[in-house]
């Protein structure tokens, strides 16, 4: 089979069967057909013509029952488009005669034989070969599933038939031709301005974009509550501790410095009541002392939360608080509770503003791909 040569505007060229199916999606890329010479003029000069056949090749002087040679053909093709003919075409015309040959190629009206047009048959049909048995392309699949532009294309049943019908070099040159298509149209970023996109449409995006989003960023909230809540219930804990741990001590030592008094016949002294007021106002002292550290502590820990989540998420948190503890000669004892974090209210937190971000970069992405989806119709190849 002929094998004939493609050709960008740029330069590149392309060798192809004649009658591949990627022709003609070819030339509607505006590549353009040239003719392999060399390989033609090989061909003539292998082939040696009759002795029969017709030399003169003068179109107008020429015998009309004679068979028409090579080199005939070659000038009606010369005559009609400025070429020789291919291999093909010199097959088809074997053992024609100069008559039919003059009024097949130039057509009768161009014919220096017009109007003798009696034993002229139906135009030459082009050759029927066989099919080219299907090729497995299952080795291209790498290639065709990492470029989104070739996934798409390879999702139409037609052009998968005709892709494994081809022969393994025309399935490659097909696959690189795509992804160089693929390429330009994503550079050009041209719109089809006929695509309407309707708020019907974006409201499906922003959907889509939030609905693939929103999973990570509510685990996030979470997170930060779950460490907040955390960070708290340490705090807390470590508090409580500290005060049962501190109780018996201040009792004892309490008891003690009584006994002691008591011993020196100070039991009624005025000092002895002085010295006692002294120890439980320290002692309620380093308490609260403790509890405003733990306060100050939530509060950064809650107002940095607030600023990450928003006033609105936080609000659906517990606020904190802690026990107040008054300190007695029998010993502590709970005082009601301190609120430790009041919300700031009104805030948009870093985390929302993100997420917010991302929902409109994502649905812009979901409306560029519907949109360039319709930029090219390359369904046929």
């Amino acid at each position: 089979m002929a094998l004939i040569t493609m050709k960008k505007p740029d330069g590149q060229t392309m060798n192809i069967e004649e009658t591949s199916p990627i022709k003609a999606m070819l030339l509607n890329q505006g590549w353009a057909q040239t003719y392999n010479e060399q390989k033609t003029n090989e061909t003539l000069n292998n082939q040696t013509p009759n002795k029969s056949n017709l030399q003169n090749t003068n179109i107008a002087t020429a015998n009309p029952n004679a068979v028409a040679n090579v080199n005939y053909i070659n000038a009606l093709y010369k005559e009609a488009y400025n070429r020789n003919a291919t291999q093909a075409e010199l097959d088809k015309f074997a053992g024609r005669t100069v008559k039919d040959a003059s009024n097949i190629i130039l057509g009768q009206a161009r014919s220096p034989f017009a109007g003798n047009v009696s034993n002229i048959t139906q135009p030459i049909q082009p050759e029927i070969t066989e099919e080219t048995p299907a090729q497995d392309f299952s080795a291209y699949d790498n290639i065709i599933n990492s470029d989104p532009f070739l996934t798409e294309q390879f999702q139409d049943e037609n052009i998968k038939s005709q892709f494994s019908k081809m022969s393994p070099t025309l399935q490659m040159a097909y696959l690189q031709m795509m992804q160089s298509l693929g390429k330009t149209i994503e550079a050009g970023k041209v719109i089809n301005p006929n695509i309407e996109i309707t708020p019907e449409k974006i409201q499906e995006f922003t959907n889509q974009a939030t609905s693939e989003l929103d999973p990570y960023y509510q685990e996030q909230i979470n997170n930060y509550k779950k460490d907040l809540e955390t960070s708290i219930s340490r705090l807390k804990e470590d508090f409580s501790k500290g005060v049962r741990s501190a109780e018996e001590p201040f009792k004892r030592n309490l008891a003690a410095a009584a006994e002691s008094e008591a011993q020196a016949g100070l039991t009624y002294g005025s000092e002895r009541a002085v010295r006692e007021k002294t120890n439980i106002q320290g002692q309620q002292d380093l308490i609260d002392e403790n509890a405003l550290k733990v306060s100050r502590l939530a509060e950064d820990a809650y107002k940095q939360t607030e600023r990450t989540l928003g006033s609105d998420v936080l609000s659906g948190v517990s606020m904190p608080s802690l026990e107040n503890y008054n300190v007695s000669k029998q010993g502590f004892t709970e005082a009601g509770l301190r609120n430790l974090y009041t919300p700031q209210g009104g805030l948009v937190g870093s985390l929302q503003k993100e997420r917010t971000t991302n929902i409109k970069g994502r649905t812009s992405e979901l409306e560029e791909a519907y949109r360039q989806q319709r930029i090219l119709n390359t369904s046929q190849l």
